[in-house]
């Protein structure tokens, strides 16, 4: 697969709390789901309900999203890159402190998983 993100792109963990939604931007129905990767510029989302977002086109801006990141939660503002098996989504729009805040959780990702290893259980019991 071709990657046209410049900044590296994280696969979330156990130990990472990660965590995103988004609102539909036609219906405004809230979409849960996982995802599968993130960079500083975007990330790859797997809806849990595909059928939810099957109609959202390519180019198409999500305003209304979450994405926990710990105990932080920011509100990028999205535009859809690819809509196949998951949503390809570049952050169109977030503030310098919540871009601040991704880069610095997802530069402590060793400590994490390292507290996590020790302790023996993950961050999500």
């Amino acid at each position: 697969m071709k990657d046209g993100r410049r900044n590296r792109r994280y696969l979330p963990s156990d130990y990472d709390d990660l965590e995103f939604i988004l609102n539909h931007p036609i219906s405004l129905q809230v979409v849960t789901g996982s995802l599968s990767d993130i960079s500083l510029t975007g990330a790859r989302f797997s809806p849990d309900n595909p059928e939810l977002t099957a109609d959202i086109d390519r180019g198409s801006e999500i305003p209304t999203c979450s994405l926990q990141v710990g105990d932080d939660i920011l509100s990028p503002r999205c535009r859809v890159v690819r809509n196949n098996a998951y949503l390809g989504l570049q952050f169109i729009s977030m503030s310098e402190e919540e871009v601040a805040i991704l880069k610095s959780y997802l530069d402590r990702r060793s400590e994490r998983e390292l507290a996590a290893r020790t302790s023996g259980r993950s961050s999500r019991t």
